[in-house]
């Protein structure tokens, strides 16, 4: 029997009570170094002269110091690994009489206490006690053995074992799925009766018929679901890689296999909002769409994986869905660890996968044992049939730990697939081959984010000088974080206290917050301030500075006029006005209307304002007619006095009057007289003018319609009259 170890514990402790080793499941140990181990136990060999064994078979910690170290590290109780009765000669010259177990509270850390007791000088080290656990769980299925993609063993000689699969069976040892995560196969439907899909099946809707009947008509969608997350262990047909996720059928396409656009939207969306949390589309065609685009965001941003197939066109660029930002393309393999082409070793010399720019992982695609329409078929092909193992180890993810959001599962998928081809990610397979065991095991890693001590990384462009004293200055960054961003706010200030101004996640990585305007002439500081969602939220500061110019001192443009030119006109008496309405950012600084007439020398009008950035200006009459040409000029208030200069013309046509009429006076006293004519036809009215000088020049009395007209006069005072009529 194994003796518990005393003496110094004792005195020290004032007691120690061995703890009985208890059973585990695999999910309770946590993961220590990248790899799960029994919690709340290491294993410890201490150097000789610290550990000393009694004739009875116990013993005894030689050291006060260490065992007043162990009391104070929590340690519930010690134990020798090697039972007496075993401590044979070779045991005794390999040390392993000095192996201890040492237990401390299941909660402890781990990779901490590591660390303490490994700097002990009175211990030689200590390590883990790893978790291990039977190998190869292999289901019952009558097809399994077919299935090279989930364990290749060289089903197919042309193929050779090569272990190209996606190591689905020691997958399983870690986790077979959960029947909380659902996967919606959105395709031709699912066959609802198929005795290997039926019992997984949940509610899904067809689209192309416009039904709550999602049944398949062409096969396609019963063999990718049947691929993801066929009934698995049941002693009949066939595999799939998730044993117990739900099928959700969403028919986008008709039994010929085509669809459109919209149906396959509809579909992503239904899925996301009725309890999906796996898209797998083994579909494509067609360009851009900005509205599937964003079908597949929200699906995302909800925490839906998206997995799309990238063609078989043998194409250096993949088709869309696949190829948007957040749908992961899914390429195919051959069995001997290469991209799908018309010369792999498959022999399939008709198609090739699909690569280029985008491309996420590859996952078999060739002789896939799958489900069809009320059976099975052996020769499922093409990246719709690599899709779906991508789609049910994704499901396996989210069942293993489902708080991780789809980029983290995108995360783990990429980060554990196999390389191939080229070192690193490369367009023609991505990430590598798709690996389930190895995805399993990045689910609960340790937790590097308990111990992080760095702060976000933050990619920003210091914002330019500008002479914008209007708006907010927009500040945008890239911030990334392997914990997580927590926050991010800016801070500025000019030349004052600092004021925060908060920064919000718009998209991915990018954060974005706003600086109010300034004035001009004024210089801003500020920082980009992120925080991590670490244990330690590490703090990572940018800094940058930037000018408000005076708009107007980099003002290279013209005031603006807006005017509307006068017309020709038979009106001989004037005043013609002349309206502008004029705007410059930087003001008025001169505003100058002039005219002159057939050709003549430019005149002086005043121009003046009249409210809403609109001026007047008023030519005169021009009587007998002739050409008016008339100019503006305005310079703007900027130091750079841009100005506008433009001339406008008009004509003024004179009137061609009939016969002027006979006028006769009458002196009605000697304070008025009466002027009278005669009616002169087709005139439509008579001007009146008066002459003090004899003739030499005349001004216009009045223009009326009557044949008479009562003038005041003054004693001794001489005036000629004269009348003449118009028809304008």
């Amino acid at each position: 029997m194994k003796a518990l170890i005393l003496a110094s514990l004792l005195l020290s402790t004032g007691g120690w009570a061995m703890a009985p080793v208890e059973g585990r499941t695999l999910t309770d140990d946590p993961y220590v170094m990248g790899h799960q181990a029994a919690a709340g136990r290491l294993m410890v060999r201490l150097a000789q002269p610290a550990f000393d064994r009694q004739a009875n078979g116990s013993a005894v910690l030689g050291a006060g110091e260490l065992a007043t170290f162990a009391s104070r590290r929590g340690v519930t109780s010690i134990e020798t690994l090697i039972e007496t009765e075993l401590l044979d000669a070779a045991n005794l010259e390999a040390g392993h009489d000095r192996d201890l177990v040492v237990h401390f509270d299941a909660s402890t850390d781990l990779e901490a206490e590591l660390a303490v007791w490994n700097a002990r000088p009175e211990v030689e080290y200590a390590e883990p006690d790893w978790t291990v656990y039977t190998m190869l769980t292999t289901p019952n299925d009558q097809y399994y053995t077919q299935q090279w993609a989930l364990r290749n063993v060289g089903q197919y000689p042309a193929y050779g074992d090569n272990d190209v699969d996606i190591d689905a069976d020691e997958a399983w040892d870690i986790f077979t799925g959960s029947a909380d995560v659902t996967i919606a196969i959105i395709d031709t439907g699912v066959d609802l009766n198929h005795p290997d899909l039926q019992s997984k099946i949940v509610a899904g809707y067809d689209y192309v018929n416009n039904d709550a009947t999602a049944d398949d008509d062409n096969m396609h969608g019963t063999a990718c679901a049947s691929l993801a997350a066929a009934m698995t262990n049941n002693s009949t047909g066939m595999s799939g890689v998730d044993w117990n996720a739900r099928i959700m059928p969403m028919k986008a396409l008709s039994a010929s296999g085509s669809g459109y656009t919209t149906d396959i939207i509809d579909c992503v969306n239904w899925a996301r909002q009725n309890g999906a949390d796996v898209i797998s589309m083994s579909l494509g065609g067609g360009g851009y769409s900005s509205t599937f685009n964003s079908a597949i965001a929200t699906a995302y941003n909800a925490g839906v994986a998206v997995i799309a197939a990238a063609g078989n066109d043998n194409a250096s660029s993949i088709s869309y869905p696949a190829a948007y930002s957040n749908c992961m393309a899914v390429g195919a393999l051959s069995p001997c660890n290469e991209r799908k082409s018309p010369t792999s070793c498959d022999g399939e010399y008709w198609w090739g996968s699909n690569y280029g720019t985008g491309l996420d992982v590859m996952a078999p695609g060739v002789a896939l044992r799958s489900a069809t329409i009320n059976s099975y078929i052996l020769n499922m092909n093409g990246t719709s049939g690599a899709t779906p193992h991508v789609a049910g180890v994704a499901a396996l993810i989210k069942g293993a730990d489902p708080t991780l959001t789809a980029g983290e599962i995108y995360t783990i998928i990429r980060d554990s697939a196999v390389d191939m081809g080229t070192i690193g990610y490369d367009t023609t397979t991505g990430y590598g081959r798709l690996n389930a065991y190895a995805a399993l095991l990045l689910v609960s890693p340790p937790d590097p984010c308990e111990v992080d001590a760095d702060g976000p990384a933050i990619v920003h462009s210091t914002l330019p000088a500008t002479d914008d004293t209007v708006n907010p200055y927009p500040v945008e960054a890239v911030i990334t974080d392997d914990c997580g961003v927590l926050d991010a706010y800016v801070r500025w200030n000019t030349g004052g206290s600092w004021v925060n101004v908060s920064m919000s996640n718009t998209s991915g990585d990018t954060w974005a917050g706003s600086i109010p305007a300034q004035a001009a002439n004024t210089t801003v500081y500020y920082e980009i301030i992120a925080t991590d969602d670490s244990a330690n939220n590490n703090q990572s500061t940018v800094a940058g500075s930037f000018f408000v110019q005076d708009p107007c001192q980099v003002d290279f443009q013209a005031p603006l006029v807006v005017h509307t030119p006068l017309t020709d006109t038979l009106d001989e008496i004037g005043p013609y006005d002349a309206l502008f309405e004029v705007t410059d950012d930087c003001g008025i600084a001169v505003i100058n209307c002039n005219y002159r007439v057939d050709g003549g020398s430019w005149n002086p009008i005043s121009t003046v304002f009249i409210g809403s950035d609109t001026y007047a200006s008023q030519i005169p009459g021009l009587a007998g007619g002739g050409l008016i040409e008339y100019s503006l000029v305005v310079v703007d208030g900027s130091p750079n006095g841009n100005f506008f200069n433009q001339t406008w013309a008009f004509s003024v046509t004179a009137s061609t009057p009939p016969p002027s009429p006979a006028v006769s006076v009458t002196v009605n006293s000697s304070v008025s007289i009466q002027l009278e004519w005669d009616a002169v036809a087709n005139a439509n009215g008579y001007h009146v003018y008066e002459s003090a000088d004899g003739g030499s020049s005349w001004s216009l009395l009045q223009s009326t319609t009557d044949t008479t007209l009562l003038v005041a006069v003054a004693v001794d005072q001489v005036r000629l009259y004269r009348v003449t009529s118009h028809n304008d």
